[in-house]
């Protein structure tokens, strides 16, 4: 008597060995695991080819914005000026405040203008009792942009 043949496996059977033809080659496996590590690594390099020299650009806006503080610190007609560092654009120094005159504004201009600053400068200052006309309304002379 011969025994009974074996059950053939079921399709859903995670233990049934997968047939030849229906494997991809190694040589395809390798090839597709070696491109997404190649993509993943220039991926990364992009990333970090923009980003060190962005974070470079802030720390410098981040400096220069504690100079300029001290500079017009130090003069009576900025007390209402304070000067901010941003992130925009790879960094950027914005003037906020009021100042009593038309000439004190020109003056503020000068004193950034002559600081040189390494990034661009934003202005969101006015004359005291003049409204303020737009984000941009600081001195012409010191619209800075780099």
């Amino acid at each position: 008597m011969t025994a009974p043949a074996p059950d053939p496996p079921s399709p859903l059977d995670y233990r049934a060995p997968v047939p030849a033809a229906a494997r991809p080659p190694r040589g395809v496996i390798l090839t597709v695991a070696v491109a997404v590590g190649v993509i993943a690594v220039a991926a990364l390099a992009g990333y970090l080819a923009w980003v060190r020299p962005h974070q470079a650009r802030v720390r410098q806006a981040d400096a220069h914005a504690r100079t300029l503080n001290l500079a017009i610190g130090q003069d009576p007609r900025f007390a209402r000026v304070v000067v901010v560092n941003g992130s925009d654009g790879g960094g950027v120094l914005t003037v906020f405040g009021e100042v009593g005159t038309a000439s004190d504004l020109a003056a503020l201009g000068r004193v950034v203008a002559a600081s040189r600053p390494p990034v661009a400068v934003e202005w969101h200052t006015h004359v005291r009792g003049v409204p303020a006309v737009g984000p941009a309304t600081g001195p012409a002379t010191a619209r800075l942009s780099r």
